[in-house]
């Protein structure tokens, strides 16, 4: 959370030297980097190091990612950007988490260098955005929020953190739970995505 909350900050100060772009090049690779750990050492440091420096590069790839997605974008139109971008990334990750089951048992940190890998993957996509996300105009953002949005605004406040701790307390407990219900190894990660789906 603190992550996301300060991806804004970090933007701003960057920006007179690199394009929000090449910030996300940057964060992508700085990603790869760690993730890569497993290749080079063997030892549980390094999956909490992978696991830490992933997380916060995720949380602050995901407020640059989401203002590409709806800058110059209003009413329907961003909110069925929005949609479809929530549906691609929950059933590319459920996806993943079935695709990992059969390396969980012998070669599990291979999942951590083959998100990497992934995050190498998405640079070369990169060409194909702009430099910066488009400009977002406040006038038309304004004739497209409701009265009710305020009422809504104050729930978001509230639900969304609380999911995020829930999620962030109960998924490193995940495991457990599932090994002391004698759920084979092979089967947690698919569980843990339809969990994630539902």
């Amino acid at each position: 959370m603190i992550g996301a909350m300060t991806s804004s900050r970090v933007v701003r100060a960057l920006h007179s030297l690199l394009s929000t772009r090449s910030m996300v090049a940057v964060i992508l690779l700085v990603e790869s980097i760690a993730c890569s750990l497993p290749l080079f050492f063997h030892a549980p440091w390094v999956i909490w190091c992978a696991g830490g420096v992933a997380g916060i590069c995720s949380a602050w790839l995901w407020p640059i990612v989401e203002s590409y997605l709806v800058a110059g974008r209003h009413g329907p139109d961003m909110r069925r950007a929005i949609g479809w971008w929530n549906l691609s990334w929950m059933i590319a990750v459920a996806g993943v988490m079935f695709a990992m089951a059969p390396m969980m048992e012998r070669h599990a940190s291979m999942v951590i260098v083959a998100l990497g890998g992934m995050n190498l993957l998405a640079i070369c996509v990169l060409p194909w955005y702009g430099k910066n996300p488009g400009v977002h105009e406040v006038e038309k953002v304004r004739e497209h929020v409701p009265p009710s949005y305020k009422k809504l605004l104050r729930g978001v406040r509230v639900l969304l953190p609380m999911s995020y701790v829930i999620n962030g307390v109960f998924t490193p407990l995940l495991p457990y739970v599932l090994m002391n219900l004698a759920v084979d190894i092979f089967w947690q990660t698919p569980l843990t995505a339809i969990w994630m789906v539902a």
